[in-house]
């Protein structure tokens, strides 16, 4: 919860967060399928309880300071937005089953709706079936289609009009040198990721993009630097 925190007191425009099920289907935030590199736990997520995930540190790996940080649930965080930032929520490849009245696109859905979000959240995923299944249960959810590297534009941007998507999120490898022909014909937002300096989001925004994605607000330090 803490970096989140210091995101949005940093002032960026807004926070991207990861989120999948836990196997008792509570929507966790957390960016791996498995908790072993950022918490002193092992195991896939989706094989742990929320009540075992729940006594994971999640914090120490990171640093000292941030030792006893727990993993938060989805409703935390868009708790802690509301009022204060936008948030962009990716559903975890991992997260998709079959049964859409067993699957993570309903259970977000409904945080969303009882923290009073719907206008400050963008939903997005590398599994376009969960975009899909997004937007047959709300028609006016915000949409990002994320897409791997070396995709074909053309194809990306066909499901992203397909799915009246507000955005494409493409590799920022694909826009090393230009912006993508279909991109810039998209009526909507292009906001690649993962940029990692200053020079690197002034680059991208040269070429056409309208944001970006970032590990962290530039200018934080990084881990326990003083």
């Amino acid at each position: 919860m803490t970096a989140f925190r210091l995101a949005m007191e940093a002032g960026d425009a807004g926070i991207e967060l990861d989120v999948t099920l836990s196997a008792d289907g509570i929507p966790v935030v957390i960016h791996d399928d498995r908790v072993d590199r950022t918490t002193d736990g092992s195991g896939l997520v989706s094989e742990l309880s929320f009540e075992e995930l729940n006594r994971l540190d999640a914090g120490s790996w990171f640093g000292g300071r941030f030792k006893g940080e727990r993993l938060p649930l989805l409703s935390d965080i868009l708790k802690e937005a509301r009022g204060h930032t936008f948030v962009n929520i990716e559903i975890k490849v991992s997260a998709w089953r079959e049964r859409m009245d067993d699957g993570i696109e309903v259970r977000i859905l409904k945080i969303i709706r009882d923290e009073n979000m719907d206008n400050f959240v963008l939903v997005s995923s590398f599994d376009w079936r969960s975009l899909r299944r997004i937007r047959s249960l709300d028609h006016f959810l915000l949409l990002g289609v994320l897409s791997d590297r070396g995709c074909n534009p053309e194809e990306v941007t066909a499901f992203a009009v397909e799915t009246g998507a507000f955005s494409i999120h493409p590799d920022v490898n694909d826009l090393i040198e230009r912006m993508p022909t279909a991109y810039r014909r998209f009526g909507g937002k292009i906001f690649p990721y993962t940029i990692k300096n200053a020079a690197m989001g002034e680059s991208v925004i040269r070429i056409g993009a309208d944001g970006f994605f970032a590990d962290l607000p530039f200018g934080m330090p990084d881990r326990d630097s003083p």
